[in-house]
């Protein structure tokens, strides 16, 4: 369609709305009074709709938050005795231990050596893992 039959076509609406309005102005008047209320309510549960959802993310969020910091105290708590634990052993045991297993953190485990018997064979085993 040409642009000059849509340009027609709009200013025609907009004559044929202003004469509406300007007619039925009273009407329209208690149109607009008739829709306040419904209008209040509809916007009103929208906004405590969207606040509680938003309540609730928070909620989830800060819980979320304390399970995670408490699941990180345990596993650093965790993990320290279980290196204690690994170097109690002989430096055969140590070594067999280290090389079975892939989760281990070596740089901790070779801290923790020096830090207590500092065994030079386990220490020089433990610094070619590294």
């Amino acid at each position: 369609m040409h642009p000059a039959i849509k340009i027609a076509a709009g200013s025609l609406m907009i004559v044929a709305g202003v004469y509406g309005s300007v007619t039925f102005l009273q009407d329209l008047i208690q149109l607009g009074k008739a829709a306040i209320g419904p209008l209040l309510v509809l916007v009103g549960s929208f906004i405590v709709w969207l606040e509680s959802d938003e309540w609730k993310r928070m909620a989830s969020k800060t819980e979320d938050s304390q399970v995670s910091q408490t699941t990180t105290g345990q596993d650093a708590s965790s993990e320290q005795p279980a290196q204690t634990q690994i170097l109690e052993g002989t430096v055969d045991e140590v070594r067999s231990e280290v090389m079975e297993r892939d989760d281990i953190d070596i740089e901790a485990l070779l801290d923790a050596e020096r830090e207590g018997k500092e065994r030079k064979t386990l220490i020089d085993f433990l610094e070619r893992r590294v």
